[in-house]
């Protein structure tokens, strides 16, 4: 319960992740199990993790025809997947990928990579056109992430410095470092849920 506290505050929009109510052999709604008490507080974690794991499984398989464009059920032994076209297929990249990234609307993603180019893309499983791309002169990013309101992206390399790219202009603008950190070098761009920071 704490952690999914936890998690509710961090990432206000979850209604997406409930789960439906599970309904019984007799189309009953199931309670949900309470514990018995003899059990040590390990234990039930575990016990949990493994309940949260199969019922995630359940909700899988069960969304899975729709997703798949099939209507027959999938069994719980086996699931179906459709090659679609790689996401930079109009655009591959001159280097490794090191970065995928979604945009907070589902609809369109950036790859960025060692080339220096962070190249944005809308998604659509068939064409994938690239929108955009933008050369980072003086960073090779290894990470890079939307902003939580989708506006601007963020990317880093192995060094101190990072970028920050408006999506409707265009514009990168380098930063040397973040003021008061005394890191050696960033690995991972992480942006706040609240857009804050």
């Amino acid at each position: 319960a704490r952690l999914r506290a936890q998690f509710a505050a961090t990432q206000p929009a979850t209604g997406w992740a409930e789960m439906p109510a599970r309904r019984g052999a007799k189309g009953k709604q199931r309670r949900p199990e309470q514990p018995t008490g003899g059990a040590s507080s390990d234990e039930d974690s575990d016990g949990a993790v493994e309940k949260l794991a199969a019922e995630a499984q359940d909700a899988l398989l069960r969304g899975a025809p729709s997703l798949l464009g099939r209507s027959d059920a999938v069994s719980g032994q086996e699931l179906a997947v459709k090659r679609t076209v790689d996401l930079n297929a109009a655009a591959t990249s001159n280097s490794a990928v090191n970065c995928v990234a979604w945009h907070p609307n589902g609809q369109l993603a950036l790859t960025a990579g060692f080339d220096k180019t962070l190249r944005l893309f809308r998604v659509d499983g068939t064409r994938n056109t690239l929108l955009q791309s933008v050369h980072l002169p003086k960073l090779q990013v290894a990470s890079a992430a939307f902003s939580s309101d989708g506006a601007r992206a963020f990317a880093c390399g192995r060094g101190r410095q990072w970028a920050c790219v408006d999506l409707h202009s265009g514009r990168a603008t380098m930063m040397p470092s973040l003021p008061g950190r005394e890191e050696a070098g960033y690995r991972e761009v992480v942006p706040s849920p609240d857009g804050a920071t």
